[in-house]
């Protein structure tokens, strides 16, 4: 039964008793980056990625803050995220503004949720507007759509305060 198909031969072979299966002949990473295959965005790929900024300002109703998100949300940069979005008592609604975060990996989406928790453990209302096409299919298949209210624009979330 081979575990992995490639069309490549001589990428797998069979192990000796000791280890039964099929392994890998070389190493997976230097096989995928030196190949130019397919790249899975993995940890040594992560540092490529271009640097997470986060901008707070008050919205135009009191007690309204929104996050501006700009670069991407990954296991990088996750942990200052989550610190830059605590670091103030918490007002009555929050709007994460994701217009300009181009991708998003499942630690990105855990952090968004796990604010979200944060907001709703607080009284705190929490809205999430602005998201790329890309960046919703993940919400989607986690469907957390359908628990964290999305707005399509920063605007539309404002006139829901």
């Amino acid at each position: 039964m081979r575990l992995l198909s490639y069309k490549r031969p001589g990428l797998l072979r069979k192990t000796p008793a000791a280890a039964p299966g099929y392994t890998f002949v070389r190493n997976f990473y230097t096989f995928v980056i030196h190949a130019k295959r397919f790249i899975p965005y993995t940890y040594p790929t992560m540092f490529n990625d271009a640097p997470l900024s986060i901008e707070r300002a008050d919205g135009k109703a009191p007690g309204t803050v929104i996050f501006r998100f700009t670069g991407p949300i990954t296991l990088r940069n996750q942990f200052g995220m989550r610190d830059q979005l605590r670091a103030s008592e918490p007002p009555a609604l929050t709007i994460l503004d994701l217009s300009g975060v181009p991708y998003m990996d499942s630690t990105g989406m855990g952090a968004v949720i796990n604010h979200y928790v944060h907001c709703q453990n607080r009284g705190v209302r929490m809205i999430v507007a602005g998201v790329n096409s890309r960046v919703m299919e993940l919400f989607k298949i986690m469907k957390v759509d359908t628990v964290i209210p999305l707005a399509a624009t920063l605007e539309e979330a404002e006139g829901r305060a």
